[in-house]
């Protein structure tokens, strides 16, 4: 008798249990968001892999896009109410048209571009105060992931600072990223590319030998290293009739950020990137986590902070395009502050 007791009262904990379980589950907020399949959106995976966006109340379905235009035009259209904005190339153009798009959480305070060279290009000016090594890419081809992108506006940028332009000094090749953008490199169909992880650390892998560093991220100019890329965007029509739905994504993002700086977290974050980004040779994703997360937006109080430098770095950096005519002042909210 005390048996069957007992067993009812294991049956009813169970019950019980799996009740909550179920009301917890429907009690989270549904929404998508879509994400770039690359290493720069990190923190969006491991998000999404320990649990901070549900524990903060929201089931993210993600939705992976391979463009900025394609992102931005499904956040316009309602279908995903939160993107990876990418760098100001990508949403200010639209916030200058009047689209109402805002940043909620900046992932990246300063640049992890670097710009490399094939190992056989001659670079007499290596080790020159900027912008002078960009000199020896004059005549040559620079790889881009797109033309039009935010890295070509970057490397448009330096070839003014350096005096020269595209067409007449020097020509510029949308040829992708990840694997079309290293088959273009060893082919030797470009001479020089704007690289971010885990292109370096791919040729290294691989192709070890093949490139030369002809700026690194470290000498970058100020007004192209303190330049926001990834962030979280959304519309400020979805902020204001959800704003709890987004203080609860901007709190999971950040506190998925500050996870990722502790060392000991440095294997679980590993583990949650080679699960969205499979197929890469052998230590060339921790590689890239290493090299990356130098540049993540962390630190007391200034975790996931749109900088006054990220907004007028943005900025200049249009205007100087005569992308946008005045500075966007209305961007950035801060819902989780």
């Amino acid at each position: 008798m005390i048996y069957c007791y007992f067993l009812r009262f294991v049956a009813t904990l169970c019950f019980v249990a799996l009740t909550a379980a179920q009301a917890s589950a429907a009690d989270l907020t549904k929404v998508k968001m879509g994400y770039y399949t690359g290493i720069t959106d990190a923190p969006f995976f491991v998000a999404d892999a320990k649990g901070f966006f549900k524990s903060n109340g929201v089931d993210v379905e993600m939705i992976p896009f391979s463009s900025g235009p394609a992102m931005v035009s499904s956040l316009l259209s309602g279908s995903t109410p939160f993107v990876d904005g990418g760098g100001p190339l990508v949403t200010f153009p639209q916030v200058a048209k009047g689209f109402k798009i805002r940043g909620v959480v900046n992932v990246w305070k300063d640049n992890y571009l670097s710009l490399i060279g094939l190992a056989s290009l001659a670079t007499p000016n290596a080790g020159k105060p900027y912008p002078a090594p960009i000199l020896d890419l004059r005549g040559k081809r620079i790889g881009v992931i797109a033309l039009g992108s935010h890295v070509a506006a970057v490397v448009e940028r330096m070839l003014k600072d350096a005096g020269l332009s595209v067409g007449q000094d020097v020509t510029l090749i949308g040829v992708g990223s990840g694997p079309t953008a290293i088959a273009a490199f060893n082919a030797k169909t470009i001479d020089a590319y704007i690289s971010l992880p885990p292109m370096t650390q791919t040729l290294d892998a691989m192709e070890p030998g093949s490139y030369k560093e002809i700026l690194p991220a470290s000498q970058f100019p100020p007004h192209l290293k303190w330049l926001f890329t990834t962030h979280i965007a959304t519309t400020q029509d979805y902020a204001e009739k959800n704003p709890q739905v987004v203080q609860a994504f901007c709190r999971a993002v950040r506190q998925s950020m500050e996870w990722m700086n502790v060392s000991e977290n440095f294997q679980p974050t590993l583990a949650a990137i080679e699960k969205r980004l499979p197929g890469y040779p052998p230590g060339v994703l921790a590689a890239s986590l290493k090299a990356m997360l130098p540049h993540m937006a962390v630190g007391e109080g200034q975790t996931g902070l749109f900088t006054p430098e990220n907004m007028s770095n943005a900025n200049e950096l249009l205007i100087n395009k005569g992308i946008v005519n005045q500075p966007i002042t209305s961007y950035a909210l801060t819902p989780c502050q």
